[in-house]
C-alpha cells in the first residue's frame, strides 16, 4: 500500500531520525526498521548517522537485537554486545559493528510496526533515560507511522475499487482528460484502447 507514495513515509521517518539523532547526542547513529508484508520481516526504511560517509548497513533485514524488540515488545538497551550475556557476540550479524544500543518498539493498536533503534561504537554510553526518551519518541513516532499508512491507503482506496483493483470510473475520466489536454498542449495524438475483459 505505500509503493505509491513512499516519500510520505520517507520523509517521516527521515524526521524521526533526524530528531533523535539530535536529541542523544552520544548516539552514533539512528535506524528505523518497519516490519514489511507479506513476509513480515524486518525491513531497514531509514538510518541517519554523524560520520561521514555513513557505514553501510548489509544486509537491510533486523539483526537479532531488533527481532528480540519485536517480539517481546518491549525497549531493549545493550551497554555493550561483548558483555551482554542474552545475545551471541555476532548478534548484529554482518551489518556493521555495534558496541552499544537501545532500542524501542513502534507499536500501535496491540501491534509492532517496527523498531526504533539509537547506537554507538562507545560500551556504557546509554541510559535508563535514554531508553525512556527513545520509547516516547517511538509512541508518538509509531502514531505518525499509522497515520501516514491509512492516509495513502484512504488515498488510494478514493481513486481505486477494493474489489479488483481497478481505478474507479471518475478517477479514469480525470486521466484521461490530462491526457487529452497534455495531447493537445503537445500537439501529439492520444488513443484509448478498450478491451473487454
Amino acid at each position: 500500500a505505500l509503493s505509491r507514495h513512499p516519500e510520505d513515509l520517507e520523509a517521516l521517518l527521515a524526521t524521526v531520525t533526524e530528531q533523535v539523532l539530535r536529541v542523544l547526542d552520544h548516539a552514533d547513529g539512528v535506524l528505523v526498521s518497519l516490519v514489511e508484508p507479506p513476509r513480515h520481516e524486518l525491513v531497514l526504511r531509514g538510518a541517519r548517522w554523524r560520520r561521514d560517509p555513513p557505514p553501510a548497513i548489509s544486509p537491510t533485514t533486523g539483526d537479532l537485537f531488533d527481532e528480540w524488540v519485536v517480539r517481546q515488545g518491549q525497549p531493549l538497551i545493550v551497554r555493550d554486545t561483548a558483555r551482554d550475556f542474552r545475545f551471541p557476540r555476532d548478534a548484529a550479524g554482518d551489518r556493521h559493528p555495534v558496541v552499544a544500543l537501545i532500542a524501542a518498539p513502534l507499536v500501535s493498536a496491540q501491534r509492532v510496526l517496527g523498531v526504533l533503534r539509537a547506537e554507538s561504537g562507545t560500551a556504557d554510553c546509554f541510559s535508563p533515560e535514554d531508553l525512556r526518551v527513545l520509547d516516547i519518541v517511538a509512541d508518538v513516532a509509531a502514531m505518525a507511522i499509522e497515520n501516514t499508512r491509512l492516509y495513502v491507503r484512504t488515498a488510494e482506496l478514493a481513486i481505486t475499487d477494493d474489489l479488483t483493483g481497478l481505478a474507479v470510473h471518475r478517477y479514469f475520466h480525470e486521466r484521461c482528460e490530462e491526457e487529452l489536454a497534455r495531447a493537445r498542449r503537445h500537439h501529439s495524438p492520444a488513443s484509448i484502447l478498450l478491451i473487454d475483459l
